[in-house]
């Protein structure tokens, strides 16, 4: 169980980043 939420916590991460870069390629 522990692993599964490592895997949502390093997915949210990445996109959290995504979005962080794609905001600032945008201003």
């Amino acid at each position: 169980m522990a692993s599964v939420s490592f895997f949502w916590f390093i997915l949210f991460s990445t996109v959290a980043s995504a979005s962080d870069a794609n905001e600032s390629e945008s201003n």
